[in-house]
C-alpha cells in the first residue's frame, strides 16, 4: 500500500535513505525542470524511471494500480513498436520514438511518494508554473527572450495586433507548447481552489490565474477552447438539479460561438479595430482563414486511408507526409502550406491514426478514457477528507478533457514539454485515486462494512 508522504521508508533494502533521496532528489528535479529545460526533463526522468525500477524489483509489486489501468499505457507503447516494424524505415521510426518512453512516467513517480508530501510537491510545482507563466505574460507585452541570445530568440510576433504583442512561449520553442503545459496545470490548481479548504487555497488561485493568463497570452485559440470545455467540468460539482443544466447550457453556448466563428459571421459583424490583441486573435478565426489547417487534415487523412492499420509510422512526416500535402495543395490550386510537414497534422487523433493506424488510435482512446474512469470513481469514492486528492481528480479529469479538445486543433500532446506535464499530472491522480480507495477500505472496514 502506498504511503501518505510520510518520511517514515517504507523500502526494505538496506541502502533505503540513498534511494529516498534519489527519488527525492529526481521528483523534484523534474518539477522545476519541467518549466524550462528539456535537457533536465530527461535527465530527472530517467533518474527517476532507474529509482523506480529499483524499488519495483525488490518489493515486488506494482503499488496497487490495477491491471485495466496498466494495460491501455503497455498497448500505446505496442502499437508505437508495431507500426515501427511494419514500415519501411523502422530504424528511422524507433530512433524517432525515443522519447515515448515517458508515456510510462506516472508509473515511475508513484514510489516517490513513499517519502514525498503531495502537497508540497504541488506547491512547488505551482511556484514554477506561476513563474513560467508570469514571463510568458511579459513576453507578450514586450517580445523579450531574456533565456536565448539574440539571434536564436524564437519570439513571434502576433499577426493582428500593430501595436507589437506577440504570442507568449515561456522558455519553449513554441507558443503552443507553453500553452499545452500550462492548460493542464491552469485546470489542476483551478480544482484544487475549488476542493480545498486550507490556508493554500488563495495560493491555488494565485497559480491557477497565472496560468490562465499564460495560457491567453499564448494565443493559442485551440488552448482557448479546451479550456472553456475543461472549465465545463467543474459545473458537475455543483447539486446535481443544476450541474447537468448548467454544463449543457455552457456547452451549447461554446458551440454556438464556434459557429459563429467558423461562418465568419462574427467577423462580418463584429468591428475588431481598435481592439485588443487577444480580442483580433478570436474575432478572426473562420473556417476561410483556416484553409491551410483544413488541408492538412485531408493530408493526413490520406495517409491514414493509405495505412490504415499500424499507420505510416513516427519519423515519416517529412517525406511520407509531404506526398500527401503535394496532392491536396494540387487540388486546390497549388495552395502553399505555411507549416512545414515535420509540423504534423494539427490534428492529435488524425496525428495517431496517420502514424499508428487504427491499433494506435484504439488505444490512444482507451488510455484516455481508463484515467477518465480512474477520476471519476475516485471522485465517488471521496469522503470529506480527501480534498487535496479529489481536487487532483477533479483538475485532472478536466484537463484530460479540455487537452482532447484542443488537440482537434493541433497535436502538442507529441512536444517532450507537453508529454512531461502529462506525466506529471497523471501520477499525482493516480497517487490521488489510491489513496482514496485506501480511505474508504479503512472506512468500511471500521464501520464493519466489507467492501467488494
Amino acid at each position: 500500500m502506498l504511503g501518505s508522504g510520510a518520511k517514515t521508508s517504507q523500502f526494505h533494502s538496506i541502502d533505503s535513505g540513498l534511494l529516498e533521496r534519489g527519488l527525492r532528489a529526481s521528483f523534484y528535479g523534474l518539477i522545476v525542470a519541467s518549466s524550462f529545460s528539456i535537457a533536465g526533463i530527461e535527465a530527472a526522468t530517467l533518474a527517476l524511471f532507474a529509482c523506480a525500477l529499483i524499488v519495483r524489483f525488490r518489493e515486488r509489486s506494482m503499488w496497487g494500480v490495477p491491471a485495466w489501468l496498466v494495460a491501455p499505457f503497455v498497448a500505446v507503447i505496442f502499437a508505437e513498436l508495431l507500426s515501427a516494424i511494419c514500415n519501411p524505415e523502422t530504424s528511422k521510426a524507433l530512433w524517432s520514438m525515443r522519447g515515448q518512453y515517458r508515456i510510462l512516467l506516472p508509473f515511475a513517480m508513484l514510489p516517490a511518494f513513499h517519502c514525498i508530501d503531495p502537497r508540497r510537491a504541488l506547491i512547488a510545482l505551482g511556484v514554477c508554473v506561476v513563474l513560467s507563466a508570469l514571463y510568458g505574460t511579459i513576453q507578450f507585452r514586450f517580445g523579450v527572450d531574456w533565456f536565448r541570445i539574440l539571434d536564436e530568440s524564437l519570439v513571434t510576433p502576433s499577426q493582428f495586433d500593430p501595436t507589437g504583442t506577440f504570442h507568449a512561449k515561456g522558455t519553449f520553442s513554441h507558443h503552443l507548447t507553453f500553452a499545452g503545459v500550462l492548460l493542464l496545470n491552469a485546470l489542476l490548481f483551478l480544482a484544487l481552489a475549488l476542493c480545498e479548504r486550507t490556508g493554500l487555497r488563495w495560493f491555488w488561485v494565485l497559480v491557477a490565474v497565472a496560468a490562465i493568463t499564460g495560457v491567453m497570452t499564448s494565443m493559442g485559440r485551440s488552448t482557448w477552447l479546451g479550456l472553456a470545455i475543461g472549465g465545463l467540468v467543474f459545473a458537475l460539482k455543483l447539486p446535481r438539479r443544476w450541474s447537468v443544466a448548467i454544463a449543457a447550457s455552457g456547452l451549447v453556448l461554446i458551440l454556438a460561438v464556434a459557429l459563429a466563428l467558423s461562418t465568419g459571421f462574427l467577423k462580418r459583424h463584429l468591428d475588431p479595430v481598435g481592439s485588443s490583441a487577444l480580442v483580433k486573435r478570436f474575432v478572426n478565426t473562420s473556417l476561410e482563414s483556416e484553409k491551410d489547417r483544413l488541408y492538412l487534415w485531408k493530408a493526413g487523412w490520406l495517409g491514414f486511408v493509405d495505412h490504415p492499420l499500424v499507420g505510416a509510422g513516427f519519423a515519416n512526416s517529412g517525406a511520407n507526409y509531404q506526398k500527401y500535402r503535394e496532392l491536396v495543395a494540387e487540388r486546390h490550386g497549388g495552395h502553399r502550406y505555411s507549416a512545414v510537414p515535420e509540423a504534423g497534422v494539427h490534428n492529435v487523433f488524425l496525428q495517431v491514426a496517420y502514424s499508428m493506424g487504427v491499433v494506435g488510435l484504439g488505444s490512444f482512446v482507451w488510455m484516455f478514457a481508463a484515467l477518465l474512469v480512474w477520476c471519476v470513481r475516485g471522485i465517488k469514492q471521496a469522503t470529506s477528507e480527501c480534498s487535496l486528492d479529489v481536487g487532483i481528480l477533479w483538475g485532472t479529469a478536466a484537463g484530460l478533457l479540455g487537452t482532447l479538445v484542443a488537440g482537434l486543433f493541433q497535436n502538442n500532446y507529441f512536444d517532450a514539454e507537453v508529454q512531461n506535464m502529462f506525466g506529471l499530472t497523471i501520477g499525482f491522480a493516480l497517487f490521488a485515486g489510491l489513496k482514496v480507495q485506501a480511505k474508504a477500505v479503512r472506512n468500511s472496514r471500521s464501520s464493519g462494512v466489507h467492501s467488494p
